[in-house]
């Protein structure tokens, strides 16, 4: 387990070391695929411990069945970038012993279900790597400078409006 004031890694580091979450939600599979490679399936989740919360990034489809809703799981090998898990091929994920419990506190319920606003997601530190978030975005390459538009997913409201410009790294 994480020890709570455990600062997260500024950049991907493998993490060995066990953790045990418990799973807020997970999505749909997805297909993807890169130019000449072949088609893959991924999967989003959201899981907490007790005191923080994680996106993960699952790209190992066969673990589709662990990451049900207030499941328990122990994950190992796993890469982390911040605030997100990658869970990969080699990665190990499995169910937790039945005694095993994780109380999530309301706070880190409300956190989990809130997605980030843009205008925070503009203010990162350039030095870290990207957040990774999941929605509907447009994206507008204008003299260098990269415009997100944020567009809602149908049923969700949007309590703000703005254009965040973000100018690429030159060196």
């Amino acid at each position: 387990m994480q020890a709570p004031n455990q600062v997260a890694p500024r950049r991907p580091t493998l993490q060995k070391d066990p953790i045990t979450v418990v799973v807020l939600k997970a999505t749909d599979p997805i297909e993807y695929e890169f130019p000449g490679q072949r088609k893959k399936k991924v999967f989003l989740a959201t899981v907490a411990t007790s005191n923080q919360v994680f996106q993960v990034k699952v790209l190992n489809i066969k673990l589709k069945k662990e990451f049900k809703q207030k499941n328990v799981i122990t994950m190992s090998g796993y890469i982390r970038y911040k605030n997100v898990l990658e869970i990969n091929e080699r990665s190990v994920v499995q169910n937790a012993p039945d005694d095993q419990r994780i109380e999530v506190p309301n706070d880190i319920w409300i956190r989990a279900k809130t997605p980030p606003k843009i205008r925070d997601l503009c203010q990162e530190d350039p030095g870290n790597l990207p957040t990774i978030v999941s929605g509907l975005f447009l994206l507008y390459v204008e003299n260098t400078a990269v415009q997100l538009h944020y567009i809602p997913q149908k049923g969700v409201r949007v309590s703000e409006k703005f254009t965040c410009t973000a100018r690429p790294n030159s060196g």
